[in-house]
């Protein structure tokens, strides 16, 4: 299983953090905030257009959780995120604590990339290191709000203190 990928370019590095993204929703269990039987899996992001459309044309026709996947650009940092994941981009940090609140204790999956992310509540941070695309993780935020991290995915994360 390999999480982490080495990037060369722009759209390199948006199509791997976009299959980094995916792929760590698929190493979480929701024990609260399960999709409707007859809705989707939605990632809400808050990141710019090349990003979305990166991760729009990824999860075409994908399924995750055996639930169609669909992506959903977050607008205003007050708007309510009826979603499973919300990501939000290091472009889009400075609103992070916002997005983060409108979704806390909700059973959803923030992931996100700027080094404040954790500390301000988030769960999972996607970096860039040696040129590789890595992760951290808070288990205490995620277990905080209903969600089980995989064995797997820890073992590939380091952790948050």
């Amino acid at each position: 299983m390999t999480l982490v990928a080495p990037v060369s370019s722009q759209v390199d590095e948006l199509t791997a953090r976009a299959a980094v993204l995916v792929n760590v929703a698929k190493f979480v269990e929701w024990t609260t905030n399960e999709p409707p039987a007859d809705g989707g899996f939605v990632i809400a992001v808050s990141a710019d257009a090349g990003f979305v459309e990166a991760l729009t044309g990824l999860t075409r026709g994908a399924r995750l959780h055996d639930r169609d996947v669909h992506v959903r650009r977050v607008g205003s940092a007050n708007e309510r995120c009826a979603c499973q994941v919300l990501f939000v981009s290091a472009g889009d940090g400075g609103r992070a604590a916002a997005l983060l609140r409108t979704v806390r204790s909700n059973g959803v999956l923030t992931i996100g990339e700027t080094p404040a992310f954790l500390r301000e509540g988030g769960m999972v941070r996607i970096y860039r290191e040696d040129n590789r695309l890595r992760l951290q993780v808070s288990v205490k935020s995620a277990e905080g709000s209903g969600l089980q991290i995989s064995s797997r995915l820890l073992s590939l994360a380091s952790r948050a203190q």
